[in-house]
């Protein structure tokens, strides 16, 4: 299943603890905003984690939320993604 999540995190140390986590467990889509395909439970430990990381920020906010494989399938998007990788092949 995958998942959207997403986060509005003030303090920069915080913030980036989470984008590093994040870019190792999901796709980057947008600077705060990662689509992660796994199982629920996957799910539930980078939720605890989340929390673990921001769990002395105030101002800290985060979404999650479960999409259906035909919901995915309909996924619309404009323009190059934050993590999409320009292909350059060298002979």
């Amino acid at each position: 299943m995958k998942f959207l999540i997403g986060y509005d995190i003030a303090g920069n140390r915080a913030r980036s603890r989470v984008a590093k986590y994040l870019e190792g467990k999901a796709y980057r889509i947008q600077y705060s905003v990662f689509l992660f395909d796994g199982t629920e439970r996957e799910a539930q430990e980078i939720r605890a984690a989340l929390l673990a990381l921001t769990e002395a920020e105030e101002g800290r906010a985060f979404f999650m939320a479960p999409m259906c494989e035909a919901c995915s399938a309909r996924i619309w998007k404009v323009g190059k993604m934050k993590e999409e990788a320009e292909v350059f092949i060298v002979a």
